[in-house]
């Protein structure tokens, strides 16, 4: 499908969203942490914040074609996973409102590979009708340069009026496992609920250090989800989750923090030792928001998680499939509702 007559468009001259201090300095402009937060947490957690996971780019076009361009960087890309599609990792995916204003998925393509990367994103001309679209970048990648190539012109989407919602945590978040950029379920929070959802997931991380806590307080939101358990031991959430928890606390005082509890994975049924760590981890998360209540912050909200792998969910005992994402976006997506 792909056509010459194409404009193409820099993503920085149209809406990105996604990313939380917009007016800190970064190294590149798709980083999801700013150059501040670099030699505060550890080497491997800043390197995943330059991954573009939740970060899009959305515009207005009545195009019936539309391609996009990429490059990726190098060292700031995940080699090929075994458990998750190269257009989950390295990709782009497309998503459009209908006609009744439901995100709908519109196509997406990988970059076979390489580091630069052309692709139409459907196989099919568009029906030509105005409406909004966003592309989400790739999961596990760096990217350095993200253009739109389209037979009409782009025009700026409708600005958000209201606080982001502000999402942490692990591997889980970060979207490890699926298929498809957009179809992680903190994506689609975000389309569900209609607001910016800023996706601050850090594979085999978010050990809730106290200079990203600090860092999380400068950024406004409206809600915030903490849901770093299963990155943490037991002893680990009760010796940084109290601080964590005081310190974004003092910055939004009227904010909501929901924190997700530990999930059981679908192999548990095998290995009672899975069932076991899930349930000391819980204590230890009851614990301390027993204590942080006791001391005045009430804003603090536990979701219980119960088993939402369910048989099929989990690529890897670790990780979400599609489904196991489905199934974690329908568990939270009513109690963020409620608290929106």
């Amino acid at each position: 499908m792909s056509t010459p007559e194409l404009t193409w468009t820099d993503a920085l001259d149209l809406d990105i969203r996604g990313i939380a201090w917009k007016d800190a300095e970064r190294e590149h402009p798709f980083d999801r942490l700013p150059t501040s937060i670099k030699g505060h947490i550890p080497d491997g957690t800043h390197w995943l914040g330059m991954q573009s996971a939740g970060v899009y780019v959305e515009f207005r076009t009545a195009a019936q074609s539309l391609e996009v361009r990429w490059q990726l960087d190098e060292q700031g890309r995940h080699g090929q996973d075994p458990y998750m599609s190269l257009c989950g990792q390295h990709g782009v995916d497309l998503y459009g409102r209908d006609h009744a204003g439901v995100w709908r998925w519109a196509g997406a393509r990988d970059p076979a590979g390489e580091l630069q990367a052309q692709a139409a994103m459907n196989k099919t001309r568009l029906d030509g009708v105005e409406r909004e679209y966003r592309v989400y970048l790739p999961l596990m990648a760096r990217v350095l340069k993200l253009e739109i190539g389209s037979d009409a012109p782009l025009l700026p989407a409708a600005k958000a009026v209201q606080p982001p919602v502000v999402y942490y945590g692990t591997s889980i978040v970060h979207g490890a496992g699926v298929t498809r950029p957009g179809i992680g379920h903190a994506q689609r929070l975000g389309r569900a609920l209609d607001v910016e959802l800023i996706n601050l997931g850090f594979c085999g991380s978010a050990k809730c250090e106290v200079a990203m806590a600090e860092l999380l307080a400068k950024q406004p939101a409206r809600l915030l989800l903490v849901d770093p358990l299963p990155n943490n031991d037991p002893a680990g959430i009760r010796e940084r989750m109290p601080e964590f928890l005081r310190i974004l606390g003092e910055a939004h005082p009227e904010i909501p923090i929901l924190i997700p509890e530990e999930r059981l994975f679908g192999d548990h049924a095998f290995q009672p030792v899975r069932g076991e760590s899930v349930c000391a981890k819980n204590r230890a998360l009851a614990e301390v928001i027993m204590e942080r209540r006791a001391a005045g912050q009430t804003q603090l909200h536990p979701i219980p998680m119960d088993d939402y792998y369910g048989l099929e969910g989990s690529t890897d005992s670790n990780h979400p499939n599609d489904l196991g994402a489905d199934q974690l976006f329908r568990t939270l997506l009513p109690v963020a509702q409620r608290y929106l």
